[in-house]
């Protein structure tokens, strides 16, 4: 789920204090958290609902569980009394209330567990490292530090010699971060995987099969993996030995096929989100859109974003659109039901998801209705999902809505437009009709302008707000790419300004329709130092790439951005890139903020990109 609409602050940092300072399992914890300024103020607005968000990690699993605990005032504090679960390692925490956390400054709050002697727990070191490798999902995701994340490696082998994941991730990270040689890692991972052990937990068994993959042992690996799998078919083993068979999938029928099969025997798995999306790119680029409805049918308690995104697609297809309304009444079904929830996410944010997901789920359902013919219910569909969710609501449902109102209740239009724009959902569709019924009312055109300034002036602060909680703050991903010059450019060296990527080929068609639009862009910041464009060729099917790129040009003497080719390919790779047009922005952290996928009407696309450029050159 990426939906839920959780304000951060990470210019903002109040203090947690954990006490005691070693928690034990099954003991008390109590959480005290002094605010600052700005969040003790928000907390006397929303004092009924200050409340502290704790992950809770095992040393088993990846991904935490989540719970809410209330927290009360005592005096310029706010504290609360937990009891911390029985299998956890590590507690990780952020403080807020109605939406709005104090993430401190996206490190979070931390502790680890302690046994009975005052030695932290097997896992607890190495649990921790992993939350500071920044790639967690972006509700609880920490700001990237290898070097923490190496000493913390290193004291969780010190701890517990017999922890045989810690000392595999060491290896790798110590060679990732150049302190030392393939050879060496490659030394100190042999000896782990070939040193005897009485017990070994399957999240070990994992991580020796991969360093038996690494010292060049794959079928002892396979073995190994193997006999895990068959002790538990619903395990870590057994879901890393699924991923392999749907790697070897050679058509997009087979590869459905088969991915469906993983997410009906692994649901709770962390890849689901990711098969998914794997799933509905080959049924929808590989032709094979009827194959994936089918196999999507036959496939109990799918999540509500499943639903919707395949409905989006069997939707557009006049003999599918039965289908579409099934999937989308699954998902609004999906959506209240609590065996349904993900546990990473708290009970408040989970519940704020909810009310997302249903205006969502309403919003496609309507647009289908409408195609089929279906005015009455449309309506009340598309009206229901912006009334589920305000100013959060898709642009496209008040688009939709504004639409088929403008001529039957031109007041009701006019409203909901208004409403649009100010919440920021400049759409060219809803600015069009909007500009079109107050001119209808009588006004010039220079009081419609000034009128719509205005408006878009509320709609701006609103969407800056948006697009900050909607910062990926993925780690910086390097690679270098090729100008037409044949002179190379690392992204990291591009660190300390905003960079935009945007991948394309010039059999894309996608791609040079954005190019008007991206050009206008380009022009409005060519002179800003701080921001640098890289527009990268990838993908061509034929021919010598820079000359193809040059004769594209040559022919398009208008486009004057900064032409770049990754020559391998390897780079749009390594971004996990499925289609292009696809966008970057980068911070100037040089970490992925913003990603963008299509074509947006012009208007939208310069105004939304300008303000995620503006926010980053901010930061």
């Amino acid at each position: 789920m990426f939906f839920v609409a959780a304000v951060t602050l990470p210019s903002l940092a109040g203090s947690v204090t954990f006490l005691p300072m070693k928690p034990v399992n099954n003991g008390k914890l109590t959480i005290e958290y002094r605010p600052d300024a700005g969040m003790a103020a928000h907390f006397d607005e929303y004092n009924d609902d200050v409340h502290a968000v704790v992950y809770w990690f095992t040393a088993e699993n990846d991904l935490p569980r989540a719970a809410d605990v209330t927290l009360t005032r005592d005096g310029d504090r706010w504290k609360a009394t937990t009891t911390v679960p029985a299998d956890v390692a590590l507690a990780m925490v952020k403080v807020g209330a109605h939406s709005t956390y104090d993430t401190n400054k996206d490190r979070f709050w931390s502790v680890k567990v302690y046994d009975a002697s005052g030695k932290a727990v097997r896992g607890a070191h190495m649990r921790e490292a992993y939350t500071n490798l920044g790639n967690l999902p972006a509700h609880f995701r920490r700001t990237q530090d290898i070097d923490e994340a190496v000493t913390l490696l290193r004291q969780e082998t010190l701890l517990h010699k017999d922890n045989v994941s810690a000392q595999i991730a060491l290896a790798q990270m110590e060679l990732k971060a150049g302190i030392i040689t393939q050879d060496e890692a490659v030394s100190r991972i042999s000896d782990v995987v070939h040193t005897p052990r009485q017990k070994v937990t399957e999240a070990d068994a994992v991580a020796t099969a991969q360093g038996l993959q690494i010292v060049g042992k794959a079928s002892d690996a396979r073995q190994l993996m193997k006999d895990f799998a068959e002790k538990d078919p619903t395990g870590r083993a057994a879901q890393q030995l699924a991923m392999e068979t749907l790697q070897q999938a050679t058509s997009a029928q087979a590869f459905i096929s088969v991915a469906m099969d993983f997410l009906s025997k692994f649901p709770n798995s962390p890849s689901r989100q990711n098969i998914l999306d794997a799933a509905l790119q080959a049924g929808t680029q590989g032709g094979e859109l009827r194959a994936l409805v089918t196999s999507i049918d036959k496939v109990a308690g799918l999540p509500p974003m499943a639903y919707y995104q395949i409905a989006n697609y069997a939707g557009a297809n006049d003999s599918l659109r039965g289908k579409a309304i099934t999937f989308l009444d699954r998902g609004l079904r999906g959506v209240t039901d609590v065996a349904m929830r993900d546990s990473t996410y708290g009970e408040r944010e989970w519940k704020r998801s909810q009310r997302k997901w249903t205006s969502q789920l309403k919003f496609v359902r309507g647009a289908v209705l409408r195609a089929m013919g279906n005015e009455a219910e449309a309506l009340t569909d598309l009206r229901a999902a912006i009334n589920d969710a305000g100013e959060e609501a898709d642009g496209g449902a008040y688009e939709l809505l504004v639409g088929m109102l403008q001529t039957t209740n031109p007041s009701e239009a006019q409203k909901i437009a208004t409403a649009a724009i100010e919440s920021g959902h400049s759409t060219q569709g809803v600015v069009s009709a909007w500009r079109a019924m107050r001119r209808d009312a009588g006004k010039d055109s220079v009081t419609v302008e000034k009128e719509l300034t205005s408006l878009r002036e509320k709609g701006r602060r609103k969407s800056m707000d948006k697009f900050r909680t909607e910062m990926m703050n993925l780690p910086l991903i390097d690679g270098t790419f090729v100008d037409l010059a044949g002179k190379p450019s690392k992204i990291s060296d591009w660190k300390g300004k905003v960079v935009i990527v945007d991948y394309w080929a010039t059999w894309c068609g996608p791609c040079r329709m954005s190019f008007p639009s991206l050009q206008k862009l380009y022009e409005k910041y060519r002179n800003n130092p701080n921001v640098v464009f890289a527009i990268v060729n990838v993908w061509e099917r034929g021919g010598e790439r820079k000359k193809l790129v040059t004769d594209f040009l040559k022919n398009n003497p208008t486009l004057t951005f900064p032409m770049y080719i990754d020559e391998k390919d390897d780079v749009v790779k390594n971004y996990g890139v499925t289609g292009i047009p696809t966008k970057f922005f980068l911070g100037k952290d040089g970490r992925i903020q913003f990603k963008e996928v299509g074509v947006l009407p012009e208007e939208q696309f310069i105004d939304e990109a300008s303000m995620k450029i503006d926010l980053l050159l901010a930061q």
